[in-house]
């Protein structure tokens, strides 16, 4: 009988490794690489009408980073490990998995202004609006530190 308790922990335990966190998330970086991905949205967008908050879409990792801007003007990155791409003009993303959680995914269908200063994302009304304008990198901010 104590036999079996412990092989059924060995199990668990192999059964637990084999769905890790990790693994998740390196097939889910290897799905988002071999994916489409809008050239025109990587770079520094600012959120409409909140200034304080910056996105930057990597155009490398293909990483989305979000980051508050504190009263001091110093950058505070939030929300790390989401990742996108494009398709058909729906932008998706990927945030990675927890001990908790699976991959997280979500999707809205986008467009870019003709100027390519906007980032006009469909409301639940149905109608693009913009959501994010281009900005410069922030001065002294190197995303790749």
């Amino acid at each position: 009988m104590e036999m079996n308790k412990y092989v059924s922990i060995l199990l668990s335990l192999l059964l637990l490794c084999s769905c890790s966190p990790d693994s998740k998330n390196r097939e889910m970086i290897e799905f988002v690489r071999s994916q489409e991905h809008d050239p025109r949205l990587v770079g520094w967008w600012e959120s409409i009408p909140d200034a304080e908050e910056l996105f930057y879409y990597d155009g490398n990792t293909f990483e989305k980073l979000s980051f508050i801007i504190e009263s001091d003007g110093t950058l505070v990155e939030y929300g790390p490990g989401t990742y996108w791409y494009t398709k058909d003009d729906v932008l998706y993303f990927m945030k990675k998995a927890t001990v908790l959680t699976g991959v997280i995914t979500a999707n809205v269908d986008y467009r870019i202004s003709d100027d390519n200063n906007y980032l006009l994302m469909k409301g639940t009304d149905g109608a693009f609006e913009p959501s994010r304008r281009r900005i410069d990198v922030p001065e002294g901010y190197n995303p790749r530190k």
